[in-house]
């Protein structure tokens, strides 16, 4: 109740949850390589996944601090995760691609017999 008030009254800013910048690099942590290792493996979807939830982190982070429940010192770490966070999507769409046009040709079976 206590929070509200404050909240409300124009208490002191940021007695929510912490930033979440920890998990959204962890996610990315985990995606990245997954994104990567996705043209050989069925890896790719689950990496996009992450990759997506690990931007959905730090946009509500951000959103935060546009309300003003989170410190505005969180912001630039924010956006450089949101950043990569977008590139990586990028990756994965490209990663897509070259699967779509591997299947498609049949190409598939050639570069997996080169790698192994």
């Amino acid at each position: 109740m206590s929070r509200r008030v404050d909240k409300l009254f124009g208490g002191t800013p940021g007695l929510g949850r912490p930033s979440r910048a920890r998990l959204a690099r962890l996610l990315l942590a985990v995606a990245i390589p997954m994104n990567v290792l996705g043209l050989i493996t069925c890896l790719s979807v689950p990496g996009a996944l992450l990759t997506l939830a690990a931007w959905q982190v730090a946009e509500g982070d951000v959103q935060r601090i546009e309300a003003g429940e989170l410190g505005v010192e969180h912001a630039p770490e924010l956006a450089r995760i949101k950043q990569v966070a977008a590139w990586a999507m990028v990756g994965c769409a490209g990663v897509f691609l070259v699967q779509l046009w591997l299947l498609s040709t049949g190409r598939y079976e050639d570069l997996l017999g080169w790698i192994l």
